[in-house]
């Protein structure tokens, strides 16, 4: 007998009021667990069974789900193949794809995938070296010169000491500017004013810099990475200082400073033209604006005005990707407040600030109108100039629209 049933028997003895009831146990609860019963392995081997059914079902629907999905993910690629064929097929031409671009942002995704597009060919020419303008003939990119960017790149906390070199200008006031177009609009119209030496301050929009997250939405941060070398400064392709890791700004220590960027593509409302040479700008990168985190917010934009000054800029350009009117009132009071305090905007003689004309939003922002262009109008209370950049497309795009209600899926 075994040592189960012994136990059991034991149990009884003990207790011997309960001795009568044993009979009454199912034999099956009292049965040598080494031998069992037949009923029991019947039992036993029958629930193996089904549950070896369920794992094969679980499996195979496992495998059914896995094949639906990659299905799927074939279909949507040939869609998208389709849909970006007109792109890949031909030699970059900005007013072609500014036709296209036109047609395509009406199919929900597309301005992603345009960006994709249009970011590779920019990708692409640095790495292997060259471009082509718009006659067609061929650049060349100096892998001497983005090696000195990559290496010039500085990191700027709160702990750094500032030396002030430049002296504040005379006349003791900022003039603000409002302009409607994108960034590049705005710096090619200051550097032809020789005076001004003008550094753009970038806001970044995630944590994470990646094809996902540059693509994901169109925004003036992911527009320069289109139009220049600012990605591989970042990313450092080359491995030209593979000792450094390059990190974003974070909320309140640190701002990142590019004294120089090599610049190869046109305006967006221009369609990213290939430029005829490389041009150069100054960056310096902060995080986006967080109503939640405004006093940190103000921290790092006093430490990218230090940053300006001590490297001899005159001049910002801060592009401007907030469609609402409490974050540009929230910015404009965040910069009077540092002007205030500090008198720092005397080393400036022109801010910029460029609200951008969305391409596929024709006319939806009158200038006028532009409740962020407003906010600064209203809250910075110093001298005002509105410049309208876009005006001189509008007769162009108007013939483009014509394209507009064209679906690529008829």
């Amino acid at each position: 007998m075994s040592k189960e049933k012994n136990l059991f028997n034991q149990f009884f003895e003990l207790n011997p009021n309960l001795e009568k009831e044993q009979n009454k146990f199912p034999p099956d609860l009292i049965y040598d667990k080494e031998v069992g019963t037949e009923q029991q392995r019947q039992l036993e081997k029958q629930i193996k069974i089904e549950r070896q059914l369920e794992k094969e079902k679980e499996k195979e629907n496992q495998i059914e789900k896995e094949n639906q999905i990659e299905k799927e993910n074939q279909i949507e690629n040939q869609i998208e193949k389709e849909e970006l064929k007109p792109f890949i097929e031909y030699i970059f031409n900005h007013e072609q794809w500014l036709k296209f671009s036109i047609r395509y942002q009406n199919v929900k995704n597309n301005n992603s995938k345009l960006l994709k597009i249009a970011m590779s060919f920019t990708f692409q020419s640095f790495l292997q070296g060259y471009y082509h303008c718009k006659n067609k003939q061929k650049r060349e990119i100096s892998k001497a010169e983005l090696q000195e960017e990559i290496l010039s790149t500085q990191i700027y906390t709160q702990n750094h000491h500032f030396t002030f070199e430049n002296n504040p200008n005379n006349k003791n006031e900022v003039l603000i500017h409002n302009s409607l177009g994108d960034t590049l609009e705005n710096l090619n119209y200051m550097k032809k004013q020789t005076d001004l030496n003008p550094i753009l301050f970038l806001e970044i929009p995630f944590e994470k810099l990646n094809e996902k997250t540059i693509c994901s939405v169109q925004n003036q941060f992911s527009i320069i990475l289109c139009q220049s070398s600012l990605y591989l400064l970042f990313s450092d392709p080359f491995k030209y200082e593979p000792s450094r890791k390059l990190k974003f700004p974070n909320k309140k220590n640190s701002v990142i400073y590019f004294p120089k960027v090599m610049l190869i593509r046109g305006s967006e409302l221009q369609g990213f033209p290939f430029l005829d040479k490389p041009e150069y700008f100054s960056c310096v990168c902060i995080l986006k604006f967080d109503p939640k985190q405004q006093k940190n917010y103000e921290k790092q934009l006093l430490l990218a005005l230090k940053v300006a000054v001590e490297n001899k800029h005159n001049s910002i350009i801060y592009p401007f990707d907030h469609t609402s009117q409490k974050p540009a009132q929230s910015i404009a009071l965040t910069f009077k407040s540092i002007f205030e305090k500090t008198k720092i905007q005397n080393y400036f003689q022109k801010i910029w600030f460029s609200f951008p004309e969305r391409m596929g939003s024709f006319f939806s922002f009158p200038f006028t109108t532009h409740l962020s262009a407003k906010s600064f109008q209203t809250y910075e209370k110093i001298e005002l100039e509105e410049r309208d950049f876009v005006k001189n497309y509008y007769e162009e795009r108007v013939k483009v629209c014509q394209f507009k209600n064209i679906s690529i899926y008829k």
